[in-house]
């Protein structure tokens, strides 16, 4: 199986989306990415609020986009696998109003930091960011759930079908915090029993985030991150080498909307997603260089100051869309997408190379 995994990422990944410059590195995508595919898929978004079956996570409405108390959970309504971790039925998710839920084990934290979405590394020791770690992020941003009516705001959930083909949804109705503040909105994860796959489905009014921009003068966003993550990027301040592209696995998976053109490119019509966030030479003169655009505004400080703001073109700032109509986003691990309805063991087939009394 292993050298299935590396001849997927020689077919498909490595993939530069732009040429590097001095002191830079492109954004790159080596994927399957945890063993996860990701697809595009048609948008499939059906509120679950005021549904039969459907309850509020505790603690989730009426919070601000600077709440950050770490106390919203969810239990796992049935064992799923995720990043090549069984979970068992149980297991308690930590639950984020800004878009995001985590798999990491609750350490005790008191704080939940942080309302920036950003692709920073943050290892499993990092008190109060690790929340961030191991989790998936339908719409990841400065959101909030107060001042959200009709429904009112929250997180809510809803477990349906039977085993093994039960689907957990979970529906944030949020509003913009600050960079815009409200529009409110919807949008949905579903966790599906039987394949451990995951799914992002969007509703009809995006929750659009502020596209940093010199257009007009300094229009600042936080903007939005979509996929899963383990723990960042970390800066490694020099050149990437071969080994590096080994350990991508610690980053994230980051879908790229198709259709968003910033500053004159459009990385979405070519590449799905990717697992590494491009380097610039942070503030210019090589005093900063290979520095990772963990935020959206970063490249405002590409080779120095300025133009005030300048946006990440692998960040999102609305709900995704291709070719103008609205698109779900699906994350499949690859071991999981063939299922065998037999298996014929027979000594008449010349393929048969085991002697009687073969341990198989």
């Amino acid at each position: 199986m292993k050298l299935l995994r590396n001849f997927t990422i020689v077919a498909l990944g490595l993939v530069f989306v732009w040429e590097a410059s001095a002191q830079t590195t492109p954004a790159l995508s080596q994927l399957p990415w945890w063993d996860y595919r990701p697809e595009r898929i048609t948008n499939d978004f059906e509120s679950i609020i005021g549904q039969s079956g459907t309850n509020v996570v505790t603690n989730s409405q009426n919070r601000g986009w600077t709440t950050y108390q770490n106390n919203m959970f969810l239990n796992m309504p049935f064992a799923f696998n995720f990043m090549r971790t069984n979970y068992p039925a149980g297991h308690q998710l930590g639950v984020s109003h800004y878009g995001r839920v985590t798999f990491q084990p609750y350490t005790g934290d008191f704080y939940n930091w942080y309302y920036i979405p950003n692709l920073q590394y943050y290892n499993n020791n990092s008190t109060y960011y690790r929340n961030m770690n191991r989790s998936f992020m339908p719409y990841f941003s400065d959101l909030q759930t107060s001042g959200v009516s009709n429904p009112q705001g929250g997180v809510y959930y809803r477990t349906d079908g039977t085993a093994p083909s039960r689907v957990l949804t979970i529906e944030w109705r949020v509003q913009g915090g600050y960079y815009p503040a409200g529009n409110p909105g919807g949008f949905q994860a579903k966790l599906y029993e039987e394949t451990s796959t995951i799914e992002f489905h969007y509703g009809d009014n995006s929750v659009d985030r502020t596209i940093p921009s010199s257009n007009p003068q300094y229009t600042f966003g936080y903007g939005a991150l979509i996929g899963l993550r383990n723990m960042g990027q970390n800066r490694l301040a020099r050149e990437l080498t071969p080994q590096d592209f080994n350990n991508d696995e610690d980053n994230f998976m980051l879908f790229v909307d198709p259709d968003m053109v910033i500053r004159g490119m459009q990385p979405g019509s070519d590449t799905v997603a990717i697992t590494r966030i491009n380097t610039i030479d942070l503030y210019g003169q090589g005093t900063n260089p290979y520095y990772p655009v963990w935020y959206a505004y970063y490249p405002s400080y590409e080779n120095g100051f300025g133009p005030y703001y300048q946006a990440s073109r692998f960040f999102s700032y609305r709900f995704p869309q291709q070719d103008g109509q609205p698109i779900g986003y699906r994350m499949r691990p690859i071991l999981n997408d063939i299922v065998a309805d037999s298996v014929w063991l027979t000594p008449t087939r010349a393929i048969n190379a085991y002697v009687v009394n073969s341990n198989v």
